[in-house]
């Protein structure tokens, strides 16, 4: 019996598909086009903004509720963060070559091995979500003797000091490593609450988590100090937001069941779609007629992104499924499994006659 949660799933899926789709109109997108169809994907991925990364933290954070009571560097825990180490690893080397052939990846060519370093631990592409769950995996264990209150209040100090860290927010990714490792911790102290809120159906969570978005949303639109009240509401309205989205997850997965378990279906497949989906952006972008392309048809400048979104989500998936079948390429999404050495034969010790 399958051990996945479909509304978790769905999560995934509604958030992985926000990534993608704010990826499409960063990279691909944006730059070619203007006037309404512009607007529009600007205005859709402002809204959806807090219901990306957020939620795929907490729920990261919510399947690992064992996380503070096993010692540092228990096997559980080599595994967990292995995986994401690993796997951003193998895919860093990917944009390092694709850099190489030209693209801009985020990520420098592999004839700049200091930089390349450099990039490795101070992150500057997409991959950096996957070394930021090593990262808190690794780290909460060590840390996990302080008391609740000093860990969470250090890091909503993290959470809320992110616009003002050294660096460029957008390319010195760094800075949302140590902002979202919040939501993280969220996910592993309250597992338990917020599975039983959100399965159960009770709206008490939902309905606070509704208000304080709310409230955290108007303040940093409308406030002349939009700054510094965005950065001290960024906790509690993407917070709010990640609870708000499991929810809606789990009504579509009970309610409306087709679309959930296409959502569900599309988030068991989060860490490919998540790993590939960028490096087709960046292709389309070092072409000489993508931008014409883009801007020269009605349908293409109102239509790119989700066009994009799908594009992407494939080949992703279609390299996933490769991977897996092919034994010698399941290195790029899975650690490479040990080889389970034959038990030698038991030696006779008969004497022949």
């Amino acid at each position: 019996m399958s051990s996945r949660v479909k509304w978790i799933d769905a999560t995934r899926g509604i958030a992985v598909l926000l990534v993608v789709l704010l990826h499409a109109d960063i990279f691909a997108y944006r730059e070619f086009v203007e006037g309404n169809p512009r607007a529009l994907w600007e205005a859709v991925n402002t809204a959806a903004w807090p219901f990306l990364l957020a939620p795929l933290f907490m729920l990261a954070g919510l399947l690992r509720p064992t996380l503070l009571q096993q010692p540092a560097f228990s096997p559980a825990i080599r595994r967990a963060a292995g995986t994401s180490l690993w796997t951003y690893s193998v895919w860093f080397v990917v944009f390092a070559f694709a850099a190489t052939a030209g693209l801009s990846t985020g990520v420098p060519p592999v004839e700049q091995p200091l930089q390349l370093l450099a990039r490795f631990v101070l992150p500057g592409s997409v991959l950096w979500f996957l070394l930021a769950l090593a990262f808190w995996t690794t780290l909460l264990p060590l840390v996990s003797r302080l008391p609740m209150s000093v860990l969470l209040s250090a890091l909503t100090v993290l959470a809320v000091a992110h616009p003002w860290m050294p660096g460029k927010e957008g390319s010195d990714l760094y800075i949302r490593v140590l902002a979202y490792g919040l939501f993280f911790a969220l996910g592993v102290y309250f597992s338990r609450q917020i599975r039983e809120s959100v399965e159960s159906g009770r709206v008490e969570l939902l309905v606070v988590a509704a208000a304080i978005f709310a409230f955290a949303s108007m303040k940093t639109t409308t406030d002349p100090m939009r700054d510094i009240l965005a950065a001290l509401s960024f906790p509690l309205q993407f917070s709010a937001a990640a609870i708000i989205l499991m929810y809606v997850a789990r009504f579509l997965v009970n309610r409306l069941p087709r679309v959930g378990s296409a959502l569900a279906w599309y988030g068991e497949r989060t860490l490919p779609i998540y790993t590939t989906h960028a490096l087709l952006f960046f292709a389309l972008k070092a072409t000489p007629w993508w931008g014409q392309l883009v801007a020269g048809s009605l349908l293409m400048r109102w239509a790119t992104p989700v066009l994009l979104v799908v594009a992407a989500s494939l080949i992703g998936i279609a390299v996933h499924e490769v991977s897996q079948r092919v034994p010698p390429l399941r290195f790029l999404f899975a650690l490479p499994q040990r080889r389970r050495r034959d038990a030698p034969r038991a030696v006779s010790r008969t004497r022949e006659p």
